[in-house]
């Protein structure tokens, strides 16, 4: 109607009325009514465009923007402002584009438009969420204004690609810089905490939210809990959990997957009890963690009566995280035949992962002639998987088959796949330091290797040390073993806590790959969220583990 009176009383030719149409439409999700309007009317200007240009990006059509924005030059007499920039780059951001994104950047330069700061922080996002750190952190360098939306863009840039102690760092310098962060600043920092277990930051970033008063909304809460699980600090993770007034589902998730890794499975199913009574409803990530709690306990019965419910009671369609879990809860309780019968049954066709854990039960078990053709076809499943084929040479070199444990190494190297090194990180007064297998590069490397030394001589001395030396590669005499295996990332790591650390004070390490043992280890695992969850597929998944200075037994169980 009100399109009707602007027609009937000549304003088509008024571009700001037309803009009011324009926007109103493409508002009101009428996009072709507005686009219409639009490619009839005689007058534009850049809001004109940009309404345009932003309800292409609405929708999805970024081609189309792309191609809007590029007619809005040829077309001459108009040129683009900070909404164009901003909406135009925040679209790369949104498709992966770096290519485009880049040239954006440019026509951000050409047009004088690269020093508004709304506009350099939708850059410096861009190259973040297209991969290409380097470009964001020379952008943000050069910048001569940052404000909240620039840190948090290149801290949350960094965590997601797997720059955990540099987005601390970053953090770091933005404190310093008197730069106050919000709930998504600390979303981010919270997340790098876990990934590399830095449990006294994280502790010292949970002060600062009251210190801040830092808006707390469910994301923040959720975040906290995760850190806390994934630290190894699973009470602080309850206290926190049991404090919240608001919780949903992905609250009680993460809750219940922080207690399951811990192998707090009685705990993890009254938790779940308490969720239906709160009326929250599972989803397939509730059920994960629940049959995870149930594999990490040895809760077979009840781990299939979940796994029942899930499908009956739920209606939730197991996926292969699902099935996952089951096989593991049966290797784990070391029920080779029943772990083998449901992955011959299963409905979809198992995967990698799936066998590799059946490999590591009838190792366990002793079933070698089954191991031995389970570690075979684990390699066809997947050929260029670099864990694969370690698990298989590790196998031969179990038995003592060394030429064929070579001949599978061999085959790894012929076709160019490298092992992933071992990686630990230790947090000390709030620092985190990284080792990798044989690492020297450490200030205090001297002091390590010696308390390395002690360490195996005085495990060894006390009839306690559990070599794991049968899984190395060579044919060579026991003693060369044990020193082949004797610098561990972990132990690197262990060592250095050892040395820098109150007697009787827990030490705690996150590592980057699966431990393959077993059966007997009381490790802690920190693992959950849907990275974490990928990563355990992929045969990644980070396990921490503690000890006491000087007390315990130390037990060898991994290759790296």
């Amino acid at each position: 109607m009100m399109h009707c009176v602007v027609f009937k009383n000549g304003y088509v030719s008024d571009v700001f009325v037309v803009n009011g149409l324009v926007r109103m439409y493409v508002s009101i999700g009428c996009f072709e009514l507005g686009k219409k309007v639009f490619d009839e009317c005689s007058v534009r200007d850049v809001v004109t465009w940009n309404v345009m240009i932003g309800g292409y990006i609405s929708r999805g059509c970024y081609e189309n923007a792309f191609d809007c924005f590029e007619k809005m030059r040829e077309g001459g007499g108009v040129e683009p402002d900070e909404i164009t920039l901003i909406g135009l780059v925040s679209a790369c951001s949104q498709m992966g584009n770096l290519e485009q994104g880049r040239l954006f950047h440019c026509y951000a330069k050409e047009f004088n438009l690269i020093k508004n700061l709304k506009v350099g922080n939708a850059v410096v996002d861009m190259y973040c969420k297209c991969g290409d750190l380097e470009s964001a952190q020379e952008f943000f360098e050069s910048m001569l204004e940052r404000d909240v939306f620039t840190w948090t863009s290149l801290i949350s840039g960094l965590v997601s690609s797997g720059c955990f102690r540099e987005s601390l760092v970053m953090f770091g310098r933005m404190q310093c810089e008197n730069i106050l962060p919000d709930e998504i600043t600390l979303v981010s920092v919270f997340s790098a905490c876990a990934q590399i277990g830095a449990l006294d930051q994280g502790k010292y970033i949970h002060s600062l939210m009251d210190r801040y008063k830092v808006n707390r909304d469910i994301v923040l809460d959720t975040a906290l809990v995760d850190m806390y699980t994934k630290c190894g600090s699973i009470d602080f993770a309850l206290q926190v959990f049991n404090g919240l007034r608001v919780r949903n589902v992905f609250t009680w998730n993460t809750m219940i997957g922080g207690l399951a890794m811990h192998g707090r499975g009685l705990e993890v199913l009254t938790l779940f009890e308490q969720m239906k009574q709160d009326h929250i409803m599972p989803d397939d990530v509730t059920f994960i963690g629940l049959l995870c709690a149930c594999s990490h306990t040895g809760l077979v019965n009840e781990g299939l009566e979940l796994f029942r419910a899930m499908k009956e009671v739920y209606y939730i369609e197991p996926r292969m995280e699902h099935y996952g879990c089951m096989v593991d809860l049966f290797c784990r309780t070391r029920l080779v035949d029943d772990a083998l019968s449901f992955i011959e049954n299963m409905p979809i066709q198992a995967n990698g992962p799936l066998w590799a854990n059946l490999h590591g039960a009838c190792r366990s078990a002793g079933r070698f002639e089954l191991a031995e053709k389970v570690g075979q076809h684990v390699i066809e499943l997947e050929p260029e998987s670099c864990g694969r084929y370690v698990l298989l040479s590790n196998f031969y070199a179990g038995v003592h088959k060394y030429d064929d444990a070579k001949n599978v190494r061999n085959q790894m190297k012929s076709k160019g796949i490298e092992k992933t090194p071992g990686c630990s990180w230790i947090e000390v007064n709030g620092i985190v330091h990284q080792f990798i297998a044989g690492d020297k590069s450490h200030i205090q490397t001297e002091k390590i290797y010696m308390m390395i030394e002690e360490m195996f001589q005085r495990v060894k001395l006390a009839g306690l040390h559990v070599s794991g030396s049968t899984e190395v590669l060579f044919d060579i005499e026991e003693e060369e073993k044990e020193n082949s295996l004797l610098f561990h990332s972990e132990k690197l790591a262990i060592a250095f806590g050892l040395i820098n650390t109150a007697p009787g004070s827990p030490i705690q390490i996150v590592k980057n790959l699966r431990v393959w043992t077993s059966g007997e280890e009381k490790y802690t695992v920190a693992m959950g969220g849907e990275r974490r969850r990928r990563k355990m597929r992929e045969g990644r998944s980070e396990v921490k583990r503690k000890m006491k200075p000087r007390e315990g037994v130390y037990r060898q169980t991994e290759t790296e």
